[in-house]
């Protein structure tokens, strides 16, 4: 089973508070497939075909297929239907559908015959615009009854530490408003959640994302000779990512625990940035019938920047000290400049032409997703101070996750003006102590051409089955499984000119 991991590993109180998790190793060096609707509807296997603009952040080598220029935008509708339930928590599934209008794709591709005896090209081409890799946006919640809370992290978090050691964006909170106290003065600390032990507690969370990677290209393609094509694109993805938690939880209506009486804990981040990277490919035409392509994408360097901010709610009813009702504590606003290197990327790419009745296309990509590595933000001098965490999440990362392959499958068949796709991609897993296969996403297309005007539409298909805890204790382990369902539709408006 895939693994959702999600979790906020802070930092330690000598250094600035950050978000960064292996999480966002895989999270920003993962792309779905992206540009127009014909590339979506055969599984996004373009690399060997060329002459569509998605070509551009794939096997740019497929500019060069175009002896005309040509314009595109892909307007796309985005539906994530995410099921969640806690594990024993007796409330089954809870529902959360979350919709988005995006554009998909615009670009255009200018091209030029090159009409020079003396010149071994054939075309000369040149193509600017903008492909979405990845859309963040989801929503889940659930809602149950279970022992344990989330008082019992805060209670691991702070054991052996003064409270002046405490995090500002978890223990801190919880000592600010009497989540976790100390009676004996012994750096171990008590909650009220042990006064009875095992009692069931009434829990629900709600977690929204949101965001993108869209990537600003600007590609060059040629046709050399009769069978080799040749193309370079230089991009810059651009990233932005929001994420907030709000976790609540209640003593049950039977009031099992004496002074408890709810907790609620709120986590948002937002991050953004940009990066840039080269891609390089080829296609050469073997035959009439079959093609091949190959291309290499450096890696990613990604600067980025989080806002990261927390608040707790704690309510207790304590006579003794006078206090009946809520306590809340903010953490500070916490803003962190970080790099990101995401892995090489190597494309193989091949299609065989049916004469006049379509094509069949498959593509295999290889990354090594441990790979994937953070850096500290450099100083105003220039230099870069090394705390050692990075060097900590790093190791973890390539322990975390390894090498993977993405196949993409896909074929067209013509029918006078008209297009009929299908394809399928799938990807083995990137985690290190798993095997297997994710599940797939499926997609079907139809398109209609005419000399200079085309027109297509795709619909796209995935399921995942996940988890997640809500938080790390060995006190309480809680469970969430989640069930998701992504439906996309694009259509594609092209014009050549």
């Amino acid at each position: 089973m895939k693994r959702l991991i999600y979790f906020f590993f802070l930092l330690g109180t000598t250094i600035s508070v950050s978000a960064q998790t292996t999480a966002d190793a895989l999270r920003f060096s993962q792309f779905g497939i992206g540009g127009t609707a014909r590339t979506v509807a055969i599984g996004g296997g373009i690399g060997a075909l060329g002459g569509d603009f998605s070509v551009i952040s794939t096997n740019p080598a497929g500019l060069g297929i175009y002896q005309a220029s040509e314009f595109t935008m892909t307007p796309s509708f985005y539906l994530s239907s995410v099921d969640a339930q806690l594990v024993d928590g007796g409330r089954g599934y809870f529902t959360e559908d979350n919709t988005n209008f995006n554009f998909n794709n615009i670009g255009i591709v200018f091209g030029k015959k090159v009409v020079s005896s003396r010149s071994k090209w054939r075309t000369s081409n040149f193509s600017i615009g903008i492909n979405r890799l990845a859309n963040f946006n989801e929503k889940l919640s659930y809602e149950g009854v279970t022992p344990g809370s989330y008082a019992d992290f805060f209670q691991e978090q702070a054991t052996g530490l003064l409270p002046e050691e405490f995090n500002d964006f978890d223990t801190g909170l919880a000592w600010d408003v009497g989540a976790i106290y100390d009676l004996e003065l012994d750096r171990f600390y008590e909650t009220d959640i042990e006064l009875i032990p095992g009692a069931p507690i009434q829990k629900d969370q709600t977690i929204s994302r949101s965001g993108s990677i869209n990537e600003v290209v600007f590609g060059i393609g040629g046709y050399r000779g009769e069978r080799l094509m040749l193309g370079m694109t230089l991009a810059f993805p651009i990233v932005s990512f929001t994420e907030r938690s709000t976790y609540s939880e209640s003593d049950t209506s039977d009031d099992l625990i004496p002074l408890y009486n709810s907790l609620a804990y709120t986590q948002e981040l937002e991050t953004s940035g940009y990066g840039l990277n080269l891609k390089l490919g080829a296609i050469y035409r073997v035959s009439d019938m079959i093609r091949v392509g190959a291309s290499v994408h450096t890696p990613t360097r990604l600067r980025l920047t989080d806002n990261y901010q927390t608040s707790l709610v704690y309510d207790f009813t304590d006579e003794g000290s006078g206090n009946d009702g809520a306590l809340e504590s903010s953490s500070p606003e916490s803003t962190f400049d970080y790099d990101i290197k995401t892995p090489w990327r190597f494309i193989g790419s091949g299609a065989l032409m049916i004469k006049k009745m379509g094509f069949i296309s498959a593509e295999v990509e290889f990354i090594n997703y441990g790979g994937a590595s953070f850096q500290e933000p450099e100083t105003e001098d220039g230099l870069r101070v090394n705390t050692g965490f990075f060097d900590d999440l790093n190791q973890d990362v390539a322990n975390e996750f390894t090498s993977a392959l993405l196949i993409r499958l896909g074929g067209e068949y013509a029918l006078k003006k008209l297009r009929f796709r299908a394809g399928v991609n799938l990807s083995t897993t990137p985690y290190a102590d798993e095997s297997g296969t994710t599940d797939p996403e499926y997609s079907a297309g139809i398109g209609f051409r005419e000399k200079k005007f085309f027109i297509d539409a795709t619909y796209t298909l995935s399921t995942s089955s996940e988890g997640f805890s809500p938080y790390n204790s060995s006190i309480s382990q809680q469970l969430v499984t989640l069930d998701d369902q992504k439906n996309r539709a694009l259509l594609t408006l092209g014009f050549r000119f």
